[in-house]
């Protein structure tokens, strides 16, 4: 018997390929508003996102966000997919726990396949989340706050 549910690797892929498509659109000007996710995906959210964090890597400082603004290693920011832009959301893991404002797009396509990521951080919240050395991957509940 075939199961016709929709799996986490599929709205993974249909949300990648919605910002590339939006992006191809906008002429790669991101401040345009044209990279949110389709709403299908958008409100598609549970009310605990579950799966691994990554962070941002140094490439990407300077880099314009899905926002329109420039990206810093220093704010509380993050890229969810799953999340409409400018939410506020909780990050936990192991009874620890971060508020960032959704900023960006992401993880990238090839993360979310890899390792079930489903939060980009910023190296800031990161490492406040898991204290110590930055290690990619971990698992995390997300939620959104407002």
């Amino acid at each position: 018997m075939k199961s016709h549910a929709i799996n986490f690797r599929t709205i993974a892929l249909a949300a990648a390929i919605a910002c590339w498509i939006g992006w191809l659109a906008s002429e790669g000007r991101a401040d345009t508003g044209r990279l949110d996710a389709p709403s299908y995906i958008v409100n598609s959210a549970p009310a605990v996102l579950r799966g691994r964090a990554t962070f941002y890597a140094d490439k990407y400082v300077g880099q314009v966000m899905a926002n329109g603004r420039i990206y810093r290693h220093e704010g509380f920011t993050c890229a969810c997919w799953w999340f409409p832009l400018g939410a506020v959301l909780e990050v936990s893991s192991a009874g620890r726990s971060v508020y960032v404002v959704n900023t960006d797009r992401g993880p990238a396509w090839w993360a979310v396949e890899a390792n079930e990521a489903v939060i980009d951080l910023t190296p800031l919240a990161y490492d406040r989340l898991f204290t110590g050395r930055l290690q990619s991957g971990r698992k995390v509940n997300v939620r959104r706050v407002k």
